[in-house]
């Protein structure tokens, strides 16, 4: 509220409050005339009238709960008057108008402190509302104008999400959860002891910093431009921390500064996209498209389209982000379960229960591995070709050029290595990981060598290392590693070189189930199957299938749980939501989109692709 004092004619003096946003005038009282110790006076304050959370108002204070003002000229007695719509010298000119009242005051010239404070009940009864005070020297016979802005005084925090963001939840009062790793806005607004909003000349100056954030999370807050209620919070990863708030008074006399803690958890939200409603077979949109059983996923870079190995389907399905389901290659739905070797282009060719898929993001091409029928690599180009690039006479253990190849009838991954050009197979059954180039020269990089497959748990350099249930296998660029999920366990395959080690899960020959985040050997999985790389971030993304987790392993070994069960114990369902609220049933294959920020994962049991924003 801004209060004018002017002074004009013989002594004549006007006080001019304003509030709710409407601007304020002068009102000059007629002379007094022949007074030389005082002057008449009057003060015009509007009280605007409630709207709800009064977020309708302009940007100027005073509370639609005033019920009196005190007004104090020096150390005089304070004169206390009612303010409504009944008391002397108020109205309401038309509904939904302010309260205007012009109440009477008498200053003689010279130097005063005025002093107006504002009430919630009558009489000066009640709470503080607003206050301030301001010298000024009165001279006779002119205009005089003094600006007094009333400060209003904060009795609460009311903090919210700033609107259009559906990725953050929660309140000042319980707390926020939001997607890490990208911006979020929140907004903080002072309230007076009934609840209305302080905002514009007056309103408390709002500050707010980080305390307490969780070790990688990375969270911070800082203020937004052009609102100095708005902050932005962000974080680097996952994890947890209080958001420290101080409201200040804009004048001393309004009271101390406001405290408030708000908890903040930044996480990641799962959604399904695609399938999960029960149904048969089918192509459709969300929960109209049906999958027989999900499992290996690789991402499009070319369109940002997923493509699923619907494994006893014997088909690959195409999946939009928007959830929309087709099937380029392979049976068309309904025809599900009719499997072979045959290839050919699009819904003409077969497929055999294969599980793993990866996407040659140079050449845009797909490639997938046959349960049966051969067991062959087979490769898909961008124009729906399929040929056989090795292995499809014999299913078995045999490094060779095409067809002279042999796999394994269960293989749990594949994936490209743009740095050479080349794919690196993760050949369950053999326990070995082999290279394929693109021409179909196939080599056992690291495990026991053809012909013998020889499983265990160990950690060495390329064939003398061992591999017992190694089912998922990832790239990472930067680093120039394969990552390799192995049962227990995480492991780390370096290219060239070919050096084996754990990074997290119990260390080789001690192999323990179990379901614990921590660092290197600390952590504990039990059966881990897809995994990925980030390669915005740098860190890997790992389903736990019978844990029914998902879970951020970093390079060095660090593993938080982000989404599904919570450690130690597991729990099975089929639900979306932030962080532990989301339910998982048997998780299968998991790819990472760069243009989404956004892990893809494949959902067996309840047959569902699932979106987790990071």
């Amino acid at each position: 509220m801004i209060a004018r004092v002017g002074i004009a004619v013989v002594f004549a003096l006007s006080l001019v409050g304003c509030g709710g946003g409407a601007s304020s005038h002068a009102v000059l009282p007629g002379a007094s005339q022949g007074a030389t110790t005082g002057t008449n006076a009057q003060f015009v304050i509007k009280v605007p009238p409630k709207t709800g959370t009064g977020t309708g108002r302009g940007p100027a204070y005073v509370s639609p709960s005033t019920q009196s003002v005190s007004m104090q000229v020096d150390s005089g007695t304070p004169i206390v008057t009612n303010l409504t719509p009944g008391s002397p010298d108020c109205n309401v000119p038309a509904p939904l108008s302010p309260l205007i009242c012009t109440l009477p005051l008498v200053v003689a010239a010279g130097t005063h402190t005025f002093t107006f404070t504002t009430y919630d009940g009558l009489a000066g009864a009640g709470n503080v509302l607003s206050t301030n005070s301001a010298p000024f020297t009165v001279v006779a016979n002119q205009a005089n104008v003094v600006n007094l802005t009333l400060a209003g005084v904060p009795a609460s925090l009311l903090v919210e999400p700033g609107s259009g963001d559906a990725q953050i939840v929660g309140s000042g009062s319980v707390g926020f959860q939001f997607t890490g790793e990208v911006p979020h806005t929140v907004i903080v607004l002072p309230q007076d002891a009934d609840g209305n909003l302080i905002l514009g000349p007056g309103a408390p100056t709002i500050s707010a910093s980080v305390t307490g954030a969780s070790s990688g999370s990375g969270l911070s807050v800082a203020p937004a431009s052009g609102n100095p209620n708005a902050f932005t919070l962000s974080s680097t990863g996952f994890g947890t921390a209080s958001l420290s708030l101080v409201a200040t008074p804009a004048a001393a006399s309004a009271g101390s500064a406001l405290n408030a803690s708000v908890s903040l958890d930044a996480t990641v939200y799962s959604s399904v996209i695609a399938g999960g409603g029960g149904g048969p077979y089918a192509d459709g949109t969300g929960a109209a498209a049906g999958f027989d059983s999900p499992a290996g996923v690789a991402v499009d870079t070319a369109n940002n389209n997923l493509y699923v190995a619907d494994t006893y389907a014997c088909s690959i399905r195409q999946v939009t982000t928007a959830g929309v389901v087709t099937t380029p290659y392979g049976p068309l739905p309904p025809n599900t379960g009719v499997c072979g070797a045959t290839n050919g282009t699009g819904n003409a060719v077969l497929f055999d229960r294969f599980y793993a898929l990866a996407y040659d993001s140079a050449n845009g091409n797909l490639y997938e591995i046959d349960a049966g029928y051969g067991c062959g690599l087979r490769q898909i180009t961008a124009s729906g070709v399929v040929t056989t690039l090795a292995g499809g006479t014999t299913c078995g253990y045999a490094d060779g050029t095409g067809s002279a190849a042999e796999f394994s009838g269960s293989t749990g991954g594949i994936v490209y290595d743009p740095t050479d050009s080349d794919l690196y197979v993760d050949d369950t059954n053999n326990c070995a990981i082999r290279q394929v180039t693109l021409s179909g020269v196939v080599t056992t990089v690291a495990g026991n060598p053809p012909p013998t497959a020889s499983c265990g748990t160990v950690d060495a350099t390329g064939t003398a290392a061992r591999f017992y249930e190694s089912q998922g296998i990832a790239y990472d660029s930067v680093n120039q590693s394969l990552y390799v999920t192995d049962r227990y366990r995480v492991r780390q395959v370096t290219v060239p070189g070919y050096v084996v080690t754990t990074i997290a899960g119990p260390v080789p020959p001690t192999s323990t189930l179990g379901f614990t985040d921590g660092s290197g050997s600390a952590a504990s999985f039990s059966y881990p199957f897809g995994i990925t790389y980030d390669s915005t971030d740098g860190n890997l993304y790992v389903v736990d299938s019978r844990n029914a987790a998902i879970r951020q392993v970093t390079p060095a070994g660090v593993v938080t749980t982000i989404a599904g069960s919570t450690p130690p114990t597991p729990s099975y369902g089929a639900a979306g939501g932030f962080g532990s609220a989301a339910q998982f049933e048997q998780l299968y294959g998991v790819a990472y989109d760069a243009a989404t920020n956004a892990l893809y994962v494949t959902d067996e049991r309840n047959t569902s692709i699932v979106q987790v924003q990071l």
